[in-house]
């Protein structure tokens, strides 16, 4: 992986600076890369992570100096399953849900709501969970 600045906002490799280079870089889990300069010559620096062949599709930063990739959920899990429960009971262990990327990354700006269903007869009663971050608990 490499870091390349450009000034006009478009990834031209060879023709921006590259800054850095990894050649091994794991992206599991919950984790962030800091790009930091020494200098900050002015705000209209663009930085992108890319590879030998050009720039990889990530979200370019116009802020000097900071550097994202947006991680988009493709599955949302249960991280905590509920309990079982009785009729009209209370379930004893709440269940948690978390939406993440095929990389098992917490994509942490998904805010929308999760309506939870049951396979078996019933219904369930407060199935709507809001997330926040990414996770979202019952309550």
């Amino acid at each position: 992986m490499r870091v390349y600045e450009s000034t006009d906002g478009t990834l031209d490799i060879p023709g921006d600076t590259q800054m850095g280079s990894l050649s091994t870089v794991n992206l599991r889990g919950n984790m962030s890369i800091s790009v930091s300069t020494s200098v900050i010559r002015n705000t209209n620096e663009y930085f992108y992570f890319g590879d030998e062949a050009g720039g990889l599709d990530l979200t370019a930063v116009t802020t000097a100096g900071t550097l994202s990739a947006d991680v988009i959920a493709t599955e949302i899990i249960y991280t905590q399953k509920p309990s079982v429960a009785e009729n009209d009971g209370a379930l004893s262990t709440r269940p948690t849900v978390t939406t993440r990327d095929a990389n098992g990354t917490t994509d942490t700006d998904f805010t929308d709501t999760v309506t939870l269903t049951s396979s078996g007869s019933g219904s369930l009663a407060n199935s709507s969970l809001s997330e926040s971050s990414g996770v979202a608990t019952s309550t």
